[in-house]
């Protein structure tokens, strides 16, 4: 009797296992990229903006995605206002998702690697790293 028990535990394992698998499979082949139009590295003068859009699946809704920009560091980048003069972010809405990584009186301070974060109802999907230096 326990070694029925214990192959039927085994069988469970597998199949719960199997079952994990291809879930994950079909989220990731779902999930999409985070892809900056720019390309890995790139210079800016005075005033710029770098952009980042999320790249899925064909019919994937794109209700739940948000793309964002960081630091190298993981920090949060401002959001975009008049006066701003730090590189903040603009981010898409309802058209789809991306979001517009500005700079404004650009120096040699601001330059470095920001990353472009894509979530999924706010569990991170992927990233993209981009070089800015000074023109």
């Amino acid at each position: 009797m326990a070694n029925m028990s214990s192959a039927l535990t085994t069988v469970l394992v597998v199949l719960a296992v199997a079952q994990s698998s291809v879930a994950l499979s079909r989220w990731r082949s779902m999930a999409g990229q985070a892809l900056v139009v720019n390309g890995t590295s790139t210079a800016v003068t005075n005033e710029g903006f770098l952009f980042c859009q999320a790249e899925v699946a064909p019919g994937v809704p794109l209700d739940h995605y948000q793309v964002s920009w960081t630091t190298a560091s993981g920090t949060p980048l401002a959001t975009w206002t008049p006066n701003t003069k730090t590189p903040s972010m603009l981010q898409g809405g309802r058209l789809g998702a991306y979001s517009y990584l500005l700079f404004r009186d650009f120096d040699a301070s601001h330059g470095g690697d920001y990353i472009c974060v894509l979530t999924y109802k706010g569990f991170h999907v992927d990233s993209s790293i981009i070089t800015v230096q000074q023109a």
